[in-house]
C-alpha cells in the first residue's frame, strides 16, 4: 500500500473474554432472528479469534497496528470488534493464520462500522479480492461454506507439477484433471521434478509423502532450493500424526488423503493456487522492456525470492540487525531494477525497526515484504 506516512502508536483493541463472548453471542442471536441476514450473498462462517493482527491506514495519512477480535469470515470479507470508529473505505490489512501453518496478509477496505456496546464497534471489511476460507478454517466448518466452495473445472488454469514414483497414481491424477485448463507435468523422481522446474513455469506442485527415494518432508526444502517458490500440496495415504505435522511444518499449504476423488483433488488445487498471486497481481519491473536489463532483472527476482526466506529465518531467530541489513539492501536496489514499490515497502520495514515499534508491527512489515517478493516478475 506504499509508504504509510506517520505512524500512530500501536493500539490495543483487546476486549475481556467474557465481554467479547457475550457481545458475539448477542450479535449471532440477532442475526438468527433476521431473515435478511440469512440471504446474504457469500456464506459467512464463525471465525472467533481474539488475537488477529490488523493494520489500519487512516484517511489522514497515519496508520495503526492493532490486535482485534474477529467474528466471522467469508470469501469476500471479515468482521471484527474495534474500540473506536473507522471511516468507510478506510484501507486495512488483516493477517490470517493458515490452518496448516503460515499466514497471509489480506488487503481490504472498511464497508461499515457500527457502535454496538459502549465504545466497541463492529467493523465489516471487504477484501480487495476473494480468498479461499478453507485455508484458514477448521475442516469442521467447511460445510457452512455451502456451494461456493465447489470448483468449476473450467476455471482452473495454470501448470501443475505432480511428483510421485507410482505410475498408476500419476495416470489417475492426469485422468482427474481432464476437463480443466490445467497443464500437467509428471515426475517420478526428485531429480526429474527439479529438471522440469528449471525449464517450465509451474503454478502448483503436488507430491506424494512416501516415495522410495525420499519423503515429502525432505523433498520440500530441496524443491525450494531448486528455485520453486509457489504452493506445494501433499497427496498421501499416511495417517501418522507426526508425519503429517512434519510435512505441514515443511511448508505445504494443504494435505489431501488417499484415496481421493476428482472433486477433492480440484478443490485442493484451487485452494493451493489461491495462495499464489496471479499475473494480474504481479509486480512487474518497469524496466522489463529494456532487453539489456532483462537478464539482470531475472537474476534479481531469483535473489530476492531466496532472500525472503533468509530474512524470515533471521527474524524468527531475533537477529534484527541481520534483518535490517537485508531491508537496507532491498531499499537501495528495488527501484533501480524497476520495482519502486519494493523499495517503499523495505523503507517502511527499516523504519519499523529503527523506531522499535511493537512486535506485531514489525511482523506485518516483514509479511508485506515477503508477499511483494513472491509477486516479483521480470516481465
Amino acid at each position: 500500500m506504499g509508504s504509510i506516512g506517520k505512524e500512530v502508536p500501536t493500539r490495543s483493541s483487546r476486549i475481556p473474554d467474557a465481554e467479547r463472548q457475550a457481545i458475539l453471542d448477542r450479535l449471532d442471536a440477532a442475526d438468527a432472528e433476521n431473515p435478511a441476514k440469512q440471504r446474504r450473498g457469500l456464506p459467512r462462517v464463525g471465525y472467533r479469534k481474539s488475537d488477529v493482527n490488523v493494520r489500519i491506514y487512516h484517511p489522514g495519512g497515519t496508520s495503526t497496528a492493532c490486535v482485534v477480535a474477529t467474528r466471522n469470515l467469508s470469501e469476500g470479507g471479515i468482521s471484527f470488534l474495534y474500540n473506536g470508529y473507522l471511516h468507510g473505505k478506510t484501507k486495512v490489512e488483516v493477517v490470517l493464520q493458515r490452518r496448516l501453518g503460515g499466514q497471509d496478509m489480506i488487503a481490504g477496505t472498511v464497508q461499515h462500522c457500527a457502535l454496538i456496546h459502549r465504545t466497541i464497534h463492529l467493523v465489516g471489511i471487504k477484501f480487495a479480492s476473494k480468498i479461499f476460507p478453507k485455508l484458514y478454517l477448521d475442516p469442521a466448518d467447511w460445510a457452512a461454506l455451502g456451494e461456493t466452495t465447489a470448483v468449476n473445472p473450467q476455471t482452473l488454469q495454470g501448470t501443475v507439477l505432480h511428483l510421485d514414483d507410482e505410475e498408476l497414481d500419476r495416470v489417475l491424477l492426469g485422468h482427474f484433471l481432464k476437463g480443466t485448463k490445467l497443464g500437467l507435468l509428471s515426475a517420478a523422481t526428485l531429480e526429474e521434478a527439479k529438471a522440469l522446474l528449471a525449464k517450465n513455469p509451474v503454478d502448483c506442485l503436488l507430491l506424494d509423502l512416501n516415495m522410495k527415494e525420499t519423503t515429502g518432508e525432505k523433498a520440500v526444502p530441496l524443491l525450494r532450493e531448486a528455485g520453486y517458490t509457489g504452493p506445494i500440496a501433499a497427496l498421501t495415504a499416511e495417517t501418522d500424526a507426526t508425519r503429517l505435522k512434519a510435512i505441514q511444518g515443511a511448508g505445504v499449504v494443504a494435505v489431501l488423503g488417499k484415496p481421493y476423488d476428482a472433486a477433492s483433488l480440484l478443490s485442493l488445487i484451487s485452494t493451493s493456487l489461491a495462495t499464489n498471486k496471479g499475473d494480474s497481481d504481479a509486480l512487474i519491473s518497469t524496466m522489463a522492456d529494456q532487453e539489456a536489463m532483462r537478464p539482470l532483472i531475472v537474476q534479481y527476482v531469483q535473489k530476492l525470492q531466496a532472500m525472503a526466506g533468509e530474512i524470515r529465518k533471521k527474524f524468527d531467530a531475533g537477529d534484527l540487525a541481520g534483518v535490517r541489513q537485508h531491508y537496507m539492501s532491498i531499499r537501495g536496489t528495488g527501484k533501480s531494477f524497476g520495482f519502486a514499490v519494493l523499495s517503499d515497502i523495505a523503507s517502511d520495514a527499516v523504519q519499523s525497526l529503527d523506531e522499535n515499534r511493537a512486535p506485531q508491527d514489525r511482523l506485518m512489515n516483514l509479511q508485506r515484504l515477503e508477499q511483494a517478493c513472491r509477486r516479483l516478475k521480470a516481465a
